[in-house]
Parts: C-alpha cells; sequence; structure tokens
C-alpha cells in the first residue's frame, strides 16, 4: 500500500471518529426536541383548534394546550390522562407534545 493511500485511510478514519459525536447529539435533538421529558395528568378535552387538545389539572384547574399522537382524539371526551412528552413552541403558541398517553379513567372532574 502506498504512502498516499495510507494517509487517505487514516484521515477518512479520524473523520468519521470526529464527525461521530456530533451525528449522536442532532439524533438525540431530534428525539427530545425541548430536551426534558416530564409528565403531566389531568382531564383531556378538545380544543377548537384541529389536532390540539387541553389538558386541565383536576387539582388546580390549570390548563396546558397539548398536541400528539392520532390517538389523543379517542381520549378528548374528557377522560382522565397521564402524558408524557416535553412543552414546545408551535405556531407561535407553547404546547405540550404528549409522546406516549396512559388511560387512566373515562370520566374526569376537573377544579374550576
Amino acid at each position: 500500500m502506498s504512502f498516499s493511500k495510507t494517509a487517505a485511510a487514516v484521515m477518512t478514519m479520524a473523520m468519521a471518529i470526529f464527525l461521530a459525536p456530533a451525528a449522536y447529539t442532532q439524533e438525540a435533538n431530534r428525539t427530545d426536541p425541548a430536551g426534558k421529558q416530564t409528565t403531566i395528568t389531568g382531564c383531556l378535552t378538545k380544543s377548537s383548534t384541529a389536532g390540539e387538545f387541553t389538558l386541565t389539572d383536576e387539582k388546580t384547574g390549570m390548563k396546558t394546550m397539548v398536541m400528539g399522537p392520532q390517538s389523543l382524539e379517542k381520549h378528548s371526551a374528557n377522560h382522565k390522562v397521564e402524558l408524557t412528552g416535553a412543552e414546545t413552541t408551535h405556531d407561535g403558541k407553547t404546547m405540550f407534545h404528549a409522546t406516549k398517553i396512559k388511560h387512566i379513567s373515562p370520566t374526569c372532574t376537573a377544579a374550576k
């Protein structure tokens, strides 16, 4: 093997090693956009905007705007749910983007 081929192979390996952490970081950011997964529980109802929902805390009455997978729809008739996800900004609004849904009860009474 000539010196130039060896140097090219070493250079290629060095670049792969150097760029690997950057690729990993970009993938991590894509799967968890806000960087912090949290869980919230409350009463889920439809919002007036398609694809958006409202989760109301049973104890405090605090409302959180929610978006997420299509499966949120089947729980949007005031079911009690536990949502896991992260806070994001969508169309200029702060929203909770649910990535996991746990159905707790088919009925829910939120504080007013």
